[in-house]
């Protein structure tokens, strides 16, 4: 009889960060379950791919991206031996890219994104496509793991194992706080402060109650993370030793492609760089708010800034009204072509970064590997990963001026004196293990099979 294993997961090389993740890691992981005799069933999240069409869904020809793209993640996937519905996934983006490009009237859009009613509305669709898919594929699996944070696939394990009175036993990798909702404050700007802090408590609340319900109803076996950042912060370690849920921490957690090295230069000019999601939880604001500081200092130095725009009309406008403000700031959009975003990006002495929420930043390990310098904001993230290492430069959340002024001392400096900080003994161990997303695989699978008992 074969052993059914549930990948849930979104391999979709569309933009850094989790999706690029996925898309190194699971064709490894998929590999080494087959290699123990599992059949490996993959399901994409619904909620990810709509997430996917209001992110980068903007003309008809990003939609059309965004198809191709899927077809190379389900390919790739495949190839290594996972079972894909690729009719339901491909009908599944059909109606979230439909979704992204529907014009909602202000009143639903306050309706459905208040507090619980967020959560359950997101959660019931999430709900249905799984159900759908377990109903067409397989009802037999003795194991899943999603490599995500995702409330909702997690709500549509609980409901299907309380309607087969088998609990279907789950591992979650967390790329994010599990329950954090302080992203979605630009949604209600609009509204009182009090409105904000009471539909985030109820937002919190209900995600946070279906983390327990499958902590308790045993469905939740285990929690992985990319870092102790997530775990910390939510303080889901505590609701997990309260259930008996296993956790554990791969490393290395992430990784780089090692190829990316030859991008690396000697001649930089006196220039920043931000490349990412440009919201504000990511602080791009806060980016150009520094950089009109930094120009006091350095009148000839220029920023550059990479990335998606946020999907919220508000925010992009605001955005873009602020870097027309903003001397010898260039926004060069979303680049898709990672050999140009890396040419790109090797040009500058600097990293400027001042997110406030992340787990295990990519963009900060791409751009050590890439020779830039990094001042950051000390959020945990960044404090539990890149603490110790000589070209980052932590600051005060929120501390613009500090920012700005760190950002000077480091454009002021000659190349040759950054390229120095990278000969520290402890940077290339550093930049050496995060160099494979195999090594990456090896460690979250290790992990994957104790905290499941598959052997």
């Amino acid at each position: 009889m074969s052993k059914k294993f549930l990948l849930i997961s979104t391999p979709i090389m569309i933009a850094a960060g989790g999706l690029l993740r996925d898309f190194k890691t699971v064709p490894h992981i998929v590999s080494m379950l087959r290699s123990e005799g599992y059949e490996v069933y993959l399901y994409f999240p619904y909620n990810t791919l709509e997430f996917i069409a209001k992110s980068y869904c903007r003309t008809n020809e990003d939609c059309e991206v965004i198809h191709r793209k899927l077809e190379e993640g389900i390919k790739l996937v495949r190839a290594s031996g996972a079972i894909i519905d690729e009719d339901l996934t491909c009908s599944m983006l059909e109606e979230a890219i439909a979704k992204a490009q529907q014009a909602r009237s202000s009143m639903i859009n306050r309706i459905l994104d208040f507090g619980y009613l967020y959560v359950l509305a997101r959660a019931t669709k999430e709900s249905m496509y799984i159900k759908k898919f377990v109903s067409r594929v397989a009802d037999d699996f003795i194991a899943s793991y999603q490599t995500g944070e995702g409330v909702y696939t997690l709500y549509g394990l609980w409901t299907i194992s309380k309607e087969q009175r088998k609990p279907i036993k789950l591992v979650a990798l967390l790329q994010l706080e599990p329950y954090s909702w302080s992203s979605l404050k630009p949604r209600f700007s609009r509204f009182s402060k009090v409105t904000v802090s009471i539909a985030n408590t109820q937002l919190h609340r209900a995600t946070r109650s279906i983390w327990i319900k499958a902590m308790r109803d045993g469905i939740l076996r285990g929690i992985l993370s990319v870092s102790p950042a997530p775990l910390i912060i939510s303080e889901i370690h505590e609701e997990a030793r309260k259930y008996g849920v296993k956790i554990g921490i791969p490393l290395p957690a992430n990784a780089f492609d090692k190829e990316i090295i030859k991008f690396r230069r000697k001649d930089r000019d006196n220039v920043a760089v931000f490349f990412g999601r440009l919201t504000r939880r990511k602080g791009v604001l806060e980016l150009l708010e520094a950089w009109s500081k930094i120009r006091q200092g350095i009148p000839d130095a220029k920023l550059i800034i990479i990335g998606s725009l946020s999907h919220s009309d508000k925010d992009r406008r605001l955005f873009i009204s602020k870097l027309k403000r903003t001397p010898n700031a260039e926004y060069l959009g979303f680049i898709d072509d990672r050999d140009r975003l890396f040419k790109t990006v090797s040009k500058a002495k600097l990293l400027i970064y001042p997110s406030h929420e992340d787990a295990f930043p990519l963009t900060v390990l791409e751009a050590l590997a890439l020779g830039l310098a990094v001042v950051a904001y000390d959020i945990p993230a960044i404090k539990f990963v890149y603490r110790d290492l000589k070209p980052v430069y932590l600051v005060r959340e929120g501390d613009i001026t500090t920012l700005a002024r760190k950002s000077i001392e480091i454009l002021k400096r000659d190349p040759e004196e950054i390229e120095g900080l990278f000969e520290d003994d402890n940077v290339k161990h550093f930049l050496e293990l995060h160099s494979s997303w195999s090594n990456v695989a090896k460690a979250e699978y290790s992990l994957l099979k104790k905290l499941l008992r598959l052997d």
